[in-house]
């Protein structure tokens, strides 16, 4: 998971940020740019110090009044603010010819005629666009034509404010159903947010005054993308609120399952198992569990019985558990587990957390 400073939720001299954030390794300079052009000069005078891509969020009613300036500052990525957008059909065809087209001659913001070409050296910039907490999701045919999607989970361009957790259902939504499309988010992330944002493998998150405000830049850089050791105050974070639900999960009725179909579905979702259910929670099959099943048959493979593989009695986790329950969990295990599925009260299977994208 990448991360991105926002760099004017500090009072500190940009230049003298730039040079500190770099020398930590910093992977984008966040800037908002809420209508404002001037931005565009703080980026050339960054650009003086460091050589980090810049991360754009642009805030406006006419986005195509930025198009030549984001070309000539060869701005990495931008995102366009959704809501503030007065024409979206027009700013969907323009954009994409502006930024996305394969000549790397572009249209001007009127469509007509040939503006600037990027260098040959210099690609287009990765788009995307920006959506708030209350906006749904755009059609699958609209979020095709972007590279990202960055959700604000607080104002947008205002720091300071408290993640929205039902931003984290959008995010799995979008995970599984637009697999095309990196996820940013933007707005209240914090530590323990960071945490659950990598369980869910977000791409690039955005920090502002966590990040810019902490008492040392490194301690900050380091909290947002360490496992803690535990977190005490996440306790309102429920598991049910960031789990991925079954329906997105490789699962299989235990009364109509044979070894071919466990296989399959294990290579169709390519996590490395499948979870058992027969009304209730039954177990798991992993590749382990198919590796000890094949060496106990290997004389006759035709010997293998599908009871025989499930794991009947897997670490699982209960949907009401905590942040803090999943990491006490976890660091009390003596052995690895790169996935936990979720139960409810009656053992009913609600869906998985999937550890493995802790690795990224």
């Amino acid at each position: 998971m990448l991360l991105s400073a926002s760099v004017y939720a500090s009072k500190t001299d940009l230049k003298q940020n730039a040079i500190a954030l770099e020398q930590l390794g910093i992977d984008y300079f966040h800037i908002d740019c809420k209508n404002n052009a001037v931005v565009f000069e703080d980026i050339a005078n960054i650009r003086e110090v460091s050589k980090v891509p810049m991360d754009l969020h642009i805030i406006a009613s006419q986005p195509e009044v930025f198009y030549d300036k984001i070309r000539k500052g060869k701005i990495e990525q931008v995102a366009f603010q959704w809501e503030d957008i007065e024409d979206k059909e027009t700013f969907i065809t323009h954009c994409r010819l502006q930024f996305k087209n394969a000549n790397p001659a572009v249209l001007s913001p009127s469509g007509g005629g040939k503006g600037e070409e990027f260098e040959a050296s210099t690609p287009p910039p990765q788009i995307g666009i920006a959506l708030t907490t209350e906006t749904a999701l755009p059609s699958k045919e609209i979020l095709s034509g972007f590279d990202f999607v960055l959700l604000m989970c607080t104002v947008p361009g205002e720091s300071g404010g408290v993640f929205d957790n039902r931003n984290l259902a959008r995010i799995i939504q979008l995970k599984y159903e637009h697999p095309q499309l990196k996820i940013h988010v933007d707005g209240g992330v914090n530590n323990e947010i960071a945490f659950v944002l990598r369980l869910l493998g977000v791409d690039l998150i955005v920090s502002g005054s966590y990040l810019m405000n902490h008492e040392l830049l490194a301690s900050g850089m380091l909290n947002l993308m360490r496992t803690p050791e535990s977190l005490d105050t996440a306790k309102h974070i429920a598991v049910k609120e960031f789990m991925v639900p079954k329906q997105y999960m490789p699962v299989l009725n235990q009364h109509n399952i044979d070894f071919k179909k466990i296989l399959q579905t294990i290579e169709n979702h390519k996590l490395g198992f499948v979870l058992i259910e027969n009304g209730k929670f039954e177990g798991v099959v992993t590749n382990a569990d198919i590796r000890r099943g094949l060496l106990k048959n290997m004389d006759s493979l035709n010997k293998i019985q599908v009871t025989d593989l499930i794991n009947n009695s897997p670490i699982s986790i209960n949907e009401n558990a905590s942040l803090n329950d999943l990491l006490k969990l976890i660091r009390h295990l003596n052995f690895i587990i790169l996935f936990l599925p979720v139960v409810d009260g009656q053992n009913h299977l609600k869906g998985a957390i999937l550890l493995n994208n802790l690795l990224r």
